[in-house]
């Protein structure tokens, strides 16, 4: 139950700060998520802005998302779960994870994300095999899996999974900040 509690705060807080932003411009959407941070707090990563009040305890993103979500699960899922509202990140859910289905939704999320050839894995047998760069940002979250790209392939279609190189070079799609608009 917290696990999913703590997956739906981040998300809820992230988007939280793009709507505090709407609402301060007159409407305009932030260019990225990064933008996002209050005046009041220049200078201080949009990701370390005090975001809400999650079990009676004010955190921010990273606190979210490094202090609990990473150090309490060894869950590579979560990186699938967990959306900045960025471009190259994986897509927001359009229901909250609950409990009696969160192996299941984690699942779908990380599969949806894999997929998504522009973003999570893309395997071209002339171009080799390109991955989000979370997976070379938290590589070690996905060492108790054999690694990223083993971790992958068990979300991959099987044609896909079977061309994936567990020895071959890992190269990484460039991030995107810009805000996902999907």
């Amino acid at each position: 139950e917290l696990l999913a509690l703590y997956i739906n705060a981040y998300n809820c807080l992230c988007i939280g700060h793009v709507t505090r932003y709407l609402r301060e411009n007159n409407g305009e959407l932030p260019t990225s998520v990064t933008q996002t941070t209050p005046p009041s707090q220049k200078g201080t990563e949009i990701w370390d802005v005090e975001a809400g009040v999650v079990g009676g305890e004010t955190l921010s993103l990273n606190d979210i998302e490094h202090k609990i979500l990473r150090s309490k699960w060894a869950e590579p899922r979560v990186h699938a779960s967990i959306v900045c509202a960025s471009a190259s990140c994986p897509n927001l859910r359009t229901e909250a994870f609950v409990p009696d289905r969160l192996n299941e939704q984690m699942d779908d999320q990380a599969r949806t994300w894999v997929t998504d050839d522009t973003k999570g894995v893309k395997v071209d047998d002339d171009d080799g095999q390109t991955f989000s760069r979370i997976f070379l940002w938290f590589e070690g979250d996905f060492k108790a899996s054999e690694g990223p790209i083993a971790w992958a392939g068990k979300y991959l279609p099987s044609d896909t999974a079977n061309r994936l190189n567990t020895d071959g070079e890992m190269k990484y799609f460039k991030y995107n900040w810009n805000l996902n608009k999907n």
